[in-house]
């Protein structure tokens, strides 16, 4: 039996060795804890961004240049966010974004917005209508009837006017290759094209450059017949939508929102 200074001895012994080893586990789960932390502020939180397919100069085919690329980037950065970007065609966006396979979509208006929740609009297209030269110019979109319009891919949702005359028309179809509507208008296959007007120009120059158009290219006339379109960003979560606002409004204090505009000369 032991003496009970030595019982004492013993006793102290194990209380240290359990105080330690409790000690030990804390500061296990202590660093484990601070581990998953510095991850989380690490590890950014991704968006997943659906832009149309090539629009120029807003967005072009190699997905890495374009003012609306730069400018929701920006935007996305701002927000703390690293972003996933997905090039799709305006219809299959909307319903990407109606499924949850994208969190936003880049260009809704209140017309297209199903159950999206809008940003602040941020960003403006010239929407016109294109001939070829008229003894006058194009006042009001009713002046459209019984003539042939194409126009870019849901243009019917996003502007009111066009939902309301392309039934009356003689021929209404939209087009997502927008190139295309230039070669339909040289060729007289359509009597308007209704589009942004840089996006027109810009393949419009392009199919010179290509052979497409003769070197001359051919006359044209822009028909101012609306204000510009007022595009918003659509959610499908309220917070982040909210969060998109608070940070174009940063970039828009700092100069960052002004010197994507001053890059593309676009002037919003």
């Amino acid at each position: 039996m032991l003496k009970p200074q030595f019982a004492l001895i013993i006793k102290n012994i194990k209380a240290a060795l359990y105080i330690g080893l409790f000690m030990m586990v804390a500061m296990t789960n202590a660093r484990a804890e601070d581990i998953e932390e510095t991850q989380a502020h690490t590890e950014k939180q991704i968006i997943r961004v659906g832009f149309g397919a090539e629009r120029p100069p807003f967005v072009y085919n190699d997905h890495e240049a374009g003012l609306e690329i730069e400018l929701v980037k920006a935007i996305i950065k701002q927000m703390g966010y690293e972003i996933k970007p997905d090039f799709i065609p305006n219809a299959r966006g909307y319903q990407y974004l109606e499924q949850q396979r994208i969190d936003l979509y880049t260009t809704l208006t209140e017309q297209s917005k199903g159950h999206a929740y809008l940003t602040k609009p941020y960003i403006d297209f010239e929407n016109v209508l294109i001939s070829k030269p008229k003894n006058h110019s194009i006042q009001s979109f009713d002046e459209l009837a019984d003539t042939r319009l194409t126009a870019f891919q849901n243009a019917k949702f996003f502007i009111p006017e066009i939902a309301a005359i392309k039934d009356k028309t003689a021929l209404y179809f939209e087009t997502a290759a927008q190139r295309t509507q230039v070669l339909l208008l040289y060729r007289d296959r359509v009597d308007y094209v209704f589009s942004e007007r840089r996006v027109f120009e810009h393949y419009y120059k392009q199919a010179i450059a290509e052979g497409d158009l003769p070197a001359e290219g051919f006359v044209y006339q822009i028909h101012n017949v609306i204000e510009p379109t007022h595009y918003s960003a659509g959610f499908n979560d309220p917070k982040l939508r909210d969060e998109f606002n608070d940070a174009l409004d940063v970039i828009i204090a700092d100069g960052t929102y002004k010197r994507i505009m001053d890059k593309y000369d676009i002037r919003n």
